[in-house]
């Protein structure tokens, strides 16, 4: 499964839903910028068991052009999880002037 960016922007700015967003960028891509939000855990590092918490839950999962977001959806969904990626990752999420923090 996959998501775009504009459809992903109105999921996060829809008060009513509980949206896990999951950014699996580097340490330094992280704190260089990043979506509000999302919990970061980088694909190097990624901890199904820390995750488990969300099994009932869709997984919305992003890096910078959407590469290594689709192989931790993958990794993911070998576990049963509910993992979409979020395609154009956070740089087409940038290029749409949506507001990122540091």
């Amino acid at each position: 499964m996959q998501i775009d960016i504009k459809s992903l922007k109105k999921l996060l700015d829809d008060d009513t839903q509980s949206t896990i967003l999951i950014d699996v960028r580097t340490q330094e891509e992280w704190d260089e910028e990043r979506i509000a939000g999302a919990i970061h855990m980088p694909i190097a590092e990624m901890n199904i068991v820390e995750l488990e918490i969300y099994k009932k839950d869709k997984l919305y999962i992003y890096c910078h052009s959407g590469g290594r977001s689709q192989l931790a959806c993958e990794l993911l969904r070998q576990s049963n999880f509910n993992a979409i990626n979020v395609t154009g990752g956070i740089q087409t999420w940038i290029d749409s002037n949506f507001p990122t923090e540091n």
